[in-house]
């Protein structure tokens, strides 16, 4: 299923250009891919709301940046049921808020 979606973007054209804030799931596409690959610990909080995307391929994209940068999953997997989704973007959130905290204490 992943392969398939995988194929499936790039039958159509790649974003060449995009923010988080975009609604245009290839713009939300780029943004993730350009915080990947710039190692943008700042992107952090954006990634964690992607992962509450409608679109599967932007929360598949999300959690693997954010597997990346920090190492860590949560038990977040972009193909479960909402009611899971949602508990570990709960934890990600939790999460981050520690990380802020200890990062300005």
């Amino acid at each position: 299923m992943i392969a398939l979606g995988m194929v499936c973007t790039s039958c159509a054209p790649s974003a060449t250009s995009g923010s988080f804030s975009d609604p245009a799931p290839g713009a939300k596409l780029y943004a993730i891919d350009e915080a990947m690959r710039t190692k943008n610990m700042a992107a952090i909080p954006e990634l964690i709301e992607c992962l509450g995307s409608d679109d599967e391929l932007v929360r598949f994209n999300a959690t693997m940046a954010l597997q990346r940068l920090t190492g860590e999953t949560l038990g977040y997997h972009f193909d479960d049921p909402w009611p899971l989704r949602r508990e570990a973007i709960l934890r990600w959130q939790a999460w981050s808020k520690e990380r802020t905290a200890a990062v300005g204490a």
